[in-house]
């Protein structure tokens, strides 16, 4: 099984990392493919780049995974033009990956307004949700995804899409949104990325004032 996780990586940050290697472990995804999105339907324009955000989640995978080549970039959408639907990339990767299940990994908070992603219901034709959630955390249950729940990885396995698995994580109350504000303020954020792309916002004079 394939594991897709997606967003703006600006900046990558420990949330973006920790979370998805241990859901990964869990359910022992053969790989995982890092997909930023070129602009995100639900947000505005990145701050920096497309490179910048590549060449930063190339140097956090790179770091935290210890070179593990399980975990992947894929840069499919900033190759396409406008904003980024989920949608068309899990049409393409069920298209390149046609004996491996998908499953698409995204937080508790984004599950809560997955009805109002591009065609969501297609989506779920594709892939499974793997969820990552605070031990603590209770899910507000929807109608849409009242009857999708499996509560084990061989249930999930045993079907071929739509299923939803909830998977503990470590919480970790980290936002690209913090760190860019704490980079315009010249304050530190170490802790909060890797060391070698706290070193690369530094050196590119990413996210200040200034830039």
């Amino acid at each position: 099984m394939i594991g897709v996780y997606g967003g703006s990586f600006d900046p990558v940050h420990f949330g973006h990392l920790r979370p998805v290697i241990e859901l990964a472990d869990v359910l022992a995804l053969s790989q995982v493919r890092y997909v930023p999105a070129k602009i995100s339907p639900f947000k505005n324009k990145p701050s920096v780049s497309d490179e910048h955000r590549l060449a930063m989640l190339r140097l956090a995978l790179a770091e935290f995974v210890a070179d593990d080549k399980h975990f992947v970039v894929d840069e499919r959408e900033l190759s396409r033009a406008g904003r980024s639907y989920t949608i068309d990339t899990l049409r393409e990767m069920h298209h390149d990956f046609p004996n491996e299940s998908l499953l698409l990994i995204i937080g508790a908070d984004s599950l809560i307004h997955f009805h109002r992603w591009k065609d969501y219901e297609r989506i779920l034709t594709y892939v499974h949700l793997g969820i990552t959630v605070r031990p603590s955390y209770k899910i507000q249950i929807l109608e849409w995804m009242s009857d999708r729940w499996v509560k084990s990885v061989e249930q999930l396995q045993a079907a071929t899409c739509g299923r939803l698995l909830r998977v503990n994580t470590q919480p970790l109350d980290i936002s690209s949104t913090q760190i860019r504000t704490l980079c315009a303020e010249g304050k530190p954020i170490e802790g909060l990325v890797p060391e070698s792309v706290a070193a690369y916002i530094t050196r590119n004079q990413l996210y200040n004032k200034q830039a």
